[in-house]
C-alpha cells in the first residue's frame, strides 16, 4: 500500500526554497528589484558617467582599467555594469552600500563572478 502525503500548498504558489543558498539568492533578487536599489544604481551610474578621470569624462572599468562607453546598452559586453568590490555572495549586507559600488564592463563583471578581482602587478623590475 502506498502512503499518501497531503500537501496543502496552493497550486499557484511559488516553490519553497530548500537550502540556505536558495533563500539567500531569493533575498538578493528581492533587494535588486527594490526601489531603493534601483535608485542607488541609477544615481551611481549617472555620477560615474559624468565624472572626469584623467582628463576624460566617465569612470573607467575598475577591473581592466579600460574606458567604458556609457552609450552602449546591456547586454553588450563593453556596456556599463554595476559591480561590488566586496562580493554580494560574501557580504550581502553591503549590497546597498554605495562605497562598495564600482563601475565595470559587463563582460569583466561576468568574468569575475564571485571571485576576487585579479591583480595586475605588472612586470617585475628584476628576476629574483
Amino acid at each position: 500500500m502506498t502512503d499518501l502525503i497531503y500537501d496543502d500548498t496552493p497550486e499557484g504558489a511559488p516553490p519553497v526554497p530548500k537550502t540556505m543558498a536558495s533563500i539567500q539568492r531569493a533575498e538578493i533578487r528581492k533587494i535588486r528589484s527594490s526601489h531603493t536599489y534601483q535608485k542607488l544604481h541609477a544615481q551611481f551610474r549617472f555620477f560615474e558617467e559624468h565624472r572626469w578621470v584623467n582628463g576624460k569624462e566617465g569612470a573607467p572599468c575598475w577591473l581592466c582599467g579600460g574606458d567604458i562607453d556609457y552609450k552602449l546598452q546591456y547586454p553588450h559586453p563593453y556596456s556599463w555594469s554595476l559591480d561590488h568590490a566586496v562580493t554580494v555572495k560574501e557580504h550581502p549586507e553591503l549590497m546597498l552600500d554605495v562605497n562598495n559600488f564600482r563601475s565595470s564592463h559587463h563582460d569583466c563583471n561576468q568574468q569575475r563572478g564571485t571571485d576576487d578581482p585579479k591583480l595586475d602587478l605588472g612586470v617585475p623590475s628584476e628576476i629574483w
